[in-house]
């Protein structure tokens, strides 16, 4: 027997919210989005289960989740919050 490459695949589902709760442990359990921005037009890129359960999809404005979630936390996507998230795995 031979000893052969291993690759392994790990999915986390919302990698960007989750580097979020991560970074603002305090947010876990409220309704979370990150998106292009934080404008009415900007545009929802991910979403926490709590967003989620009032609605809020991913491909939504900020304008239209904010209306359907008055408590909505919403954060820009960091693309360095996200490499951090990445190279922690």
């Amino acid at each position: 027997m031979t000893a052969g490459r291993r690759i392994a695949c790990l999915l986390v589902p919302d990698l960007v919210v989750q580097a979020e709760l991560r970074a603002h442990p305090e947010w876990i359990g409220h309704p979370l989005v990150v998106a292009t921005g934080d404008a009415g037009r900007a545009e929802v890129i991910a979403a926490s289960p709590e967003a989620m359960h009032d609605h809020i999809r991913p491909h939504q404005t900020v304008a239209h989740a904010r209306a359907a979630c008055s408590g909505l936390i919403v954060r820009p996507l960091s693309p360095a919050r996200e490499a951090t998230a990445r190279q922690s795995l």
